[in-house]
C-alpha cells in the first residue's frame, strides 16, 4: 500500500483481536495517509472516470502523473522460503497436503485449509514444477495477489505444468494466471470490482451468491478455450469471467474469494469441492 484515505479513522477499535487502532498501524509501517474525506464523492470520481491517478502531498503544485503496476511486485510480497503448517483436524489420515504458491496469499487461504483437515506448506511464486513436486503435495492452490498478471507471462509454462499434474485450484490472481497459462488473455477493468458484496452466479446451478472481491483485472471471456473449458461463474453486474473448470481436469479457478475474512461465506463451499477430488480417491493423484 502506497497511501490510505479514510473518512473516519476509528480511535477505539472493538474487535477481540485487535492489537492497534488504524493510525498506530499506518505509523507503524510508514504509510501517509489522509482523513476527513469525503470518500463517497471520491468513489464516484473513480466510477465515472475509470482509471484516476492521485498523489498525497502537501505541495498543491506536485501533481500525479500517468503511472504504471510495478511489475515486480508479486516478488516483493511473496515469502522467499516455504513455510509448511499442520493442521490439528485431519480430513482424512495422512492429512491431505496442499502447496500454496504464494503471489501475495490471505493468510485466510491457508487458514481455511488448516480448518478442513489438510496440512498446508506455502511457498514462493516462483517455485518450480519439481520443487513442488518434490513436496508430494495432493493439491495445489495459486493463491491471489497484487499487480498485472501479464507481468508473470514468464511463469505460465511452469503453471501449465503444474496444473496438469495435480489437482489445482486458482483463486483471483491465481485464476488469472492459470488462464494465460491455457491460452487465455487477461484485461484491465475500466474500475475494479472491490468489495464483499459482489452478486456471482453459478452457471451449473443458477444459484447466485455474494461474494468478497478485490482485483483489476479479468479474463477475457472470448479468449477462452471452450473445447477444454467452461466458465463456472459469472458476475451478475458486468457478466465478467468470475469463475473457471477444466472438462476433464481436476482444475478450477474463480476470481473471487471463497476464503472471505470476515465474510461473506456464500462460498466457502468450494474449498471444500476443491479437497474432495482428492480426498474420495484415497491415494494422491499423481506419479
Amino acid at each position: 500500500m502506497a497511501g490510505f484515505i479514510v473518512s473516519t479513522p476509528s480511535e477505539n477499535p472493538e474487535h477481540y483481536e485487535s492489537k492497534n487502532t488504524l493510525m498506530e498501524m499506518l505509523e507503524k509501517y510508514h504509510i501517509p495517509a489522509l482523513s476527513g474525506v469525503d470518500t463517497r464523492a471520491l468513489t464516484r470520481i473513480i466510477r465515472e472516470q475509470g482509471e484516476v491517478y492521485g498523489k498525497i502531498t502537501d505541495d498543491p503544485a506536485d501533481k500525479p502523473i500517468h503511472t504504471y503496476v510495478n511489475p515486480e511486485i508479486v516478488a516483493a510480497v511473496s515469502v522467499k522460503e516455504k513455510v509448511s503448517y499442520k493442521t490439528s483436524n485431519p480430513a482424512s489420515t495422512p492429512a491431505p497436503h496442499v502447496v500454496v504458491m504464494d503471489f501475495g496469499y490471505k493468510h485466510s487461504i491457508a487458514h481455511s485449509l488448516l480448518e478442513l483437515g489438510c496440512d498446508v506448506t506455502v511457498v514462493p511464486y516462483n517455485a518450480s514444477f519439481l520443487e513442488i513436486q518434490m513436496l508430494n503435495p495432493d493439491g495445489v492452490l495459486l493463491s491471489n495477489g497484487p499487480g498485472d498478471p501479464k507481468a508473470l507471462a514468464n511463469l505460465s509454462e511452469n503453471i501449465k505444468r503444474i496444473s496438469e499434474s495435480f489437482p489445482t485450484m486458482g483463486i483471483c490472481l491465481g485464476h488469472q494466471l492459470i488462464a494465460l497459462a491455457h491460452g487465455a488473455t487477461t484485461k484491465r477493468l475500466p474500475y475494479g470490482h472491490r468489495g464483499s458484496n459482489h452478486p456471482v452466479k453459478d452457471i451449473q446451478t443458477g444459484k447466485v451468491m455474494i461474494t468478497s472481491q478485490n482485483h483489476g483485472y479479468v479474463v477475457d471471456y472470448d479468449s477462452v478455450n471452450m473445447k477444454n473449458w467452461y466458465v463456472s461463474h459469472v458476475n451478475v453486474n458486468d457478466k465478467s469471467v468470475e469463475g473457471l473448470k477444466h472438462k476433464t481436469k481436476p482444475l478450477m479457478s474463480v476470481q473471487f474469494h471463497p476464503e472471505a475474512h470476515p465474510g461473506p461465506i456464500d462460498t466457502h463451499q468450494l474449498f471444500v469441492d476443491f479437497i474432495q477430488q482428492f480426498i474420495t480417491k484415497g491415494e494422491k493423484q499423481h506419479a
